[in-house]
């Protein structure tokens, strides 16, 4: 596929300012707004820049308030914000959204007019072009560049105080310059012009319905202003940088499009080649590139710098947008999607050896926070899941040297966990199973917390956690006996068997027909019907005996299934939610308790397929509903979670790297069992 063209028709009617794009620099950088340019959550904006720690993600270029001077003076503005008590402005007409290769692009009239804008990274860069382009209209155009800030980091509150800014011009161009921030320079065709102008009372509509503060104030210090015409100075571009001079300023517009378009084709090209029966699905190849939106650099130079040593580039995957930075959990599950099913090998390996550097007590860590080098380690199923990724990697490319370099690592994760390591975290030797859990702390996936409030507290032994420790311990007794290590393995294999007939014994509950969800906890056998207990049949090693399989999935399917994934709760649980919705407080209580998750979608087709192969095609369906959300939120991108009872509003993030991933690897795991 030489192009791919995603085209977003507008209908004048829609509600744009929930409708988002994306667009990423491949080191945690990004821009993003409401498809009509406008702010409506505090992490949008043209600019956010990732630094090394200690400052992390910071918005550079807050908003665009882009317009023409039409030849009877009267100015029309490309972007529509929100502001309280403003009056009406000449507005260009939005007719027309499109991704050409993963590109923006939006298309605008105005009475005889037709303007097209688009907006592209130099990747790797916190280097960003702007370009306007004259399609129709039966004169020449003054655009104006007047860019607006409030330089803050990204989870900033809106209304936060100015800083003071400086600003130096140079030939077809300035910087700005702050006491907190790397600086920022804009180059353009003509000379900056400089005017100090204010934007008062902007309306971030999302972030008032997030229960956070929503008014803020942004500042212009200038604008460019230059000469739209058709024929062969019908485009007009901008770049915006907060990179050395010398880094950006080799690179004109076009150079910089070509190179992107380039980089985006090989990346189509590569994940087709992986799987030539969906060369021509363009939703598959569109996964691709938002899958590319995930894998990034690490903004810690001590990654960068270990791997370098080792002529490899760092590399991890960062688990949803806006907000979130590279999650252990996340990135394990989501590393075969992204990274395998497209091809991209190296950069899986480099992933996994990011994380296996920072392996401490056996654990590989649960997160790192934005602006911080250190991992925080609060996780009982991350590491487990780094052993189901390393062996889908080796499932994938056979690559033993690597194996036998991190096995050192594999020895000490199952040896910390069969003694005990952080976090009450050990296997109890009567049963085989693994216990998690202390006080104060979420360690599951279902990890939500309020202050001092544990949602899902889930301590005690968790039915996923032991289904991820079987499939683990089985998975490096494979590996042990490839290095003839056959008494290790011969030990390994007897804690196994005990686990498995403990787990079958312990977890089934014959009353419901189903798994609990926590045994031995903390208020004794939990058995509300959760997603979780999918993991005991879907993992390459199921923990449940097989005999179980047909009956515990009907009430996967009929309490928890939905369009767009798997609720979490079983709706006639009293803890049941029906939306995720309202203040921080509200939404956390409901993110595990009904809620739905895409990326659970991939362990129910994955236990479908088991337990009925020669039914793959009753699944499609699944897939097909869900990619419809492509056009629904952020163009071009899947949700992290939607409402539990319809019409499945979609939530949080706006770009979630698993939900991405689990459906590219069913995608291809479909088409690869169809065609056999």
């Amino acid at each position: 596929m030489e192009t791919l063209s995603h085209s977003i028709k507008i209908s004048h009617d829609q509600n744009l300012f929930h409708k988002e794009w994306l667009l990423t620099n491949g080191t945690g950088g990004y821009a993003s707004t409401a498809l009509t340019g406008g702010l409506t959550r505090k992490y949008h904006g043209l600019l956010i820049a990732s630094f090394p720690p200690p400052l992390g993600r910071i918005i550079m270029l807050n908003f665009l308030q882009d317009s023409v001077i039409l030849p009877d003076n009267s100015e029309v503005f490309f972007s529509t914000q929100e502001q309280k008590n403003s009056t009406a402005k000449n507005e260009f007409m939005l007719i027309d959204f499109s991704l050409i290769n993963g590109i923006p692009q939006w298309t605008y009239v105005y009475d005889k007019y037709v303007l097209e804008k688009n907006i592209c990274f130099i990747y790797q860069q916190n280097t960003l072009k702007i370009s306007y382009k004259l399609l129709q209209g039966p004169s020449s155009l003054e655009i104006r560049f007047r860019p607006y800030f409030n330089l803050k980091h990204y989870e900033a509150p809106v209304d936060l105080p100015f800083i003071d800014l400086s600003w130096e011009s140079f030939d077809k161009g300035c910087c700005i310059s702050s006491n907190l921030y790397p600086s920022l320079k804009l180059m353009g065709k003509t000379p900056w012009n400089g005017e100090e102008k204010h934007l008062d009372n902007l309306i971030y509509r999302i972030e008032e319905e997030r229960g956070y503060d929503f008014i803020g104030n942004l500042k212009s210090i200038g604008y460019f202003s230059d000469i739209l015409s058709l024929g062969v100075d019908n485009v007009v571009s901008y770049v915006v940088s907060t990179e050395e001079f010398d880094k950006f300023s080799s690179f004109t517009p076009d150079e910089i499009v070509f190179a992107e378009n380039e980089r985006k084709k090989n990346l189509i090209k590569l994940a087709t080649d992986k799987n030539p029966l969906l060369k021509e699905n363009a939703a598959f190849c569109e996964l691709v590139l938002a899958a590319d939106q995930f894998i990034i650099t690490p903004p810690r130079p001590a990654d960068v710098a270990k791997l370098q040593a080792l002529g490899e580039e760092a590399r991890t995957i960062i688990a949803g947008y806006h907000w979130f930075n590279d999650w252990g959990r996340d990135t394990m599950i989501s590393l075969e999607g992204l990274n395998l099913v497209t091809g991209r090998f190296q950069e899986a390996k480099e992933i996994l050896r990011v994380f296996a550097h920072h392996i401490k007590n056996g654990l590989i860590p649960n997160m790192f926070p934005d602006g911080n080098s250190e991992g925080l380690y609060n996780t009982s199923d991350a590491t487990l899941w780094f052993l189901h990724a390393l062996k889908r990697y080796l499932d994938y490319t056979h690559d033993d040297s690597f194996l036998e370099a991190l096995f050192p690592k594999i020895k000490e994760i199952i040896q910390a966990h069969l003694n005990g390591t952080l976090f009450g975290i050990h296997m109890d030797p009567e049963d085989g199973l693994l216990i998690q859990g202390q006080q104060g702390y979420a360690l599951t996936w279902m990890d939500a917390k309020v202050g001092d409030l544990v949602v899902t507290p889930r301590r005690g032994k968790a039915v996923e956690i032991n289904a991820l420790w079987y499939n683990g311990l089985r998975i490096v007794i494979d590996w042990m006996k490839k290095f003839f290590l056959y008494q290790e393995a011969q030990e390994l294999q007897e804690i196994s068997d005990k686990c498995k007939q403990n787990f079958n014994t312990k977890f089934w509950n014959p009353k419901t027909e189903y798994l609990y969800d926590i045994v031995e906890g903390i208020s004794g056998n939990d058995p509300a019907c959760r997603p979780n207990q999918l993991f005991s049949i879907s993992l390459d090693y199921p923990v449940l005996n097989q005999e179980y399989w047909q009956t515990v999935l009907p009430h996967i399917q009929n309490k928890l299934l939905t369009p767009y994934g798997l609720r979490t709760l079983a709706s006639e649980h009293p803890d049941y939610k029906m939306s995720y919705n309202g203040s921080l407080f509200d939404r956390d209580l409901a993110y595990h308790q009904g809620t739905i998750w895409t990326w659970l979608l991939g362990s129910y087709i994955d236990a479908w397929i088991r337990i009925f192969p020669e039914k793959i095609n009753e699944i499609n369906f699944l897939l097909q509903d869900c990619l419809k959300h492509l056009d629904e939120s952020c163009i071009g991108n899947v949700n992290e979670i939607f409402d539990s009872s319809p019409p499945h509003i979609h939530r949080g993030c706006i770009a979630q790297a698993w939900s991405v991933a689990e459906l590219l690897r069913c995608l291809a795991k479909i088409a690869k069992s169809e065609e056999k």
